[in-house]
């Protein structure tokens, strides 16, 4: 009998010893994935600043902000400035890496179970400044 719980009690430290070693593979992977998610939001980040360029205006009326990224209630994480003036391809080009940049996030979040208060940018008040689109005034709300 005590041959019998010596032998069990072996298996179990083996086998809890081999879901340890699944953990920590599992683990390497899921930082390998968030890691490559976090560059690609990074690369997506300057594509969309590529594609804006400088941003120029003849007026306040064509100074526009982009949502990008998220926080983890959903809001958006920030803003970028861009001009109305840009062609309406590029503009959807821009505004489809912008939704990346949301997702990728997104995914991140529910990975990580990431939870926290609905603390967001509002939009930025913008405005034409020299012939380029600029951040007059920034404030942040609490939601």
């Amino acid at each position: 009998m005590r041959l019998l719980l010596l032998t069990i009690g072996c298996w179990l430290s083996l086998s809890a010893l081999g879901n340890e070693d699944k953990y920590i593979a599992h683990e390497e992977r899921k930082q390998k994935i968030l890691s490559e998610a976090n560059n690609r939001i990074d690369l997506t980040y300057k594509k969309i600043k590529v594609l804006i360029g400088e941003a120029k205006c003849q007026s306040n009326s064509h100074c526009k902000s982009l949502p990008v990224d998220s926080v983890p209630c959903g809001g958006p994480g920030g803003y970028l400035t861009y001009s109305s003036n840009l062609d309406e391809k590029l503009k959807d080009k821009i505004f489809i890496l912008a939704k990346r940049t949301s997702d990728l996030r997104n995914a991140i979040y529910r990975v990580n179970r990431t939870a926290g208060f609905c603390v967001y940018p509002s939009p930025p008040e913008l405005s034409c400044e020299d012939g380029l689109c600029v951040i007059s005034k920034r404030v942040k709300d609490l939601y």
